[in-house]
C-alpha cells in the first residue's frame, strides 16, 4: 500500500507538469462556422448547445447501443466503438425518413454494443482517411478548427437541447456526438459524422478533470505493482 502511495504521489506530480489527460470540458454551441447539415436536415435551422472537449464516462456497467445519423464531408471518416465501425465515405448521407421529429427511424447505422464497464466509452475516430481522429478520453478542444474534435449534447429521446442559454446536461442514458474532421479551417460546423450512444440503467457523464486525471493514475500505478510483483 506504501508503495501504492508513492508511486501514486509521484504520478500526481507529474500530471501537474503537463502531463495531464485531456482538458475539462467547456459549454458552447454549433455550428461554431459554415453550416450543419444535420441540424438543417432534422431541425430546420438553428443551434445546439452541449460540450467542447468533452469526454464521456460510464458510471455503472450498462448495455451500450449506437445510432449513425450520417455525415457531411469530402473526406473518408470512421467511427469505432469495441470493434464496431460506421465508415464515411464522402458527400451527405443525411436522409429525413419522417416524420416531422427526430428520432430513431432516421439513423441509417445500428450496432449493439453489448454490456460495457464501467469507465471511459471505448470509442474514437480516423478522419481524413485513415488519420488518427479524437478518442475519447482525449478529445481535444475546439480552440484550433483545423484540430478534428467531437462536440457532445445529451438528448431527450432525441430531443436536442436548442435552447441557447447557458445551461446544458452533463449526463443523461443517451447522447449525440458530432465530429469536425479538421478539414476545412472554415468549415467548423460538426457535421462530419453524427452518432447517438445510448445506455440501458446507468449514467453516462462528462467527468470532472481531476476525476479523470485520478482514473488515469490509479490504473498506471496497479500496472506498474503488478509489474514490479512479476519481476
Amino acid at each position: 500500500m506504501k508503495r501504492i502511495k508513492l508511486l501514486l504521489a509521484g504520478l500526481a506530480a507529474a500530471t501537474t507538469m503537463g502531463l495531464a489527460p485531456a482538458q475539462a470540458a467547456v459549454m458552447g454551441t454549433i455550428p461554431g462556422g459554415g453550416t450543419n447539415d444535420f441540424i438543417n436536415t432534422f431541425l430546420g435551422g438553428g443551434e445546439i448547445e452541449g460540450w467542447y472537449g468533452a469526454n464521456l464516462y460510464l458510471s455503472g456497467g450498462a448495455f451500450v447501443a449506437v445510432e449513425y445519423f450520417g455525415a457531411e464531408a469530402g473526406f473518408v471518416n470512421t467511427f469505432t466503438y469495441d470493434g464496431n465501425t460506421f465508415t464515411h465515405n464522402g458527400g451527405t448521407t443525411f436522409t429525413n425518413n419522417g416524420p416531422a421529429t427526430l428520432g430513431s427511424e432516421d439513423a441509417i447505422g445500428f450496432a449493439n454494443i453489448g454490456m460495457q464497464p464501467a469507465g471511459l466509452l471505448d470509442f474514437l475516430f480516423t478522419v481524413n482517411s485513415g488519420n488518427p481522429g479524437p478518442v475519447n478520453g482525449a478529445n481535444p478542444n475546439d480552440l484550433t478548427t483545423s484540430l478534428a474534435n467531437f462536440f457532445v449534447t445529451f438528448d431527450n429521446n432525441y430531443a436536442l437541447d436548442t435552447t441557447v442559454n447557458g445551461s446544458t446536461p452533463s449526463f443523461g442514458q443517451s447522447v449525440f456526438v458530432f465530429l469536425d474532421d479538421g478539414g476545412a479551417d472554415n468549415d467548423d460546423n460538426h457535421d462530419d459524422m453524427v452518432l447517438r450512444i445510448s445506455i440501458r440503467d446507468g449514467t453516462i457523464s462528462i467527468p470532472e478533470p481531476a476525476s479523470l486525471a485520478m482514473l488515469g493514475l490509479g490504473l498506471i500505478a496497479l500496472g506498474a505493482l503488478r509489474r514490479r510483483r512479476q519481476d
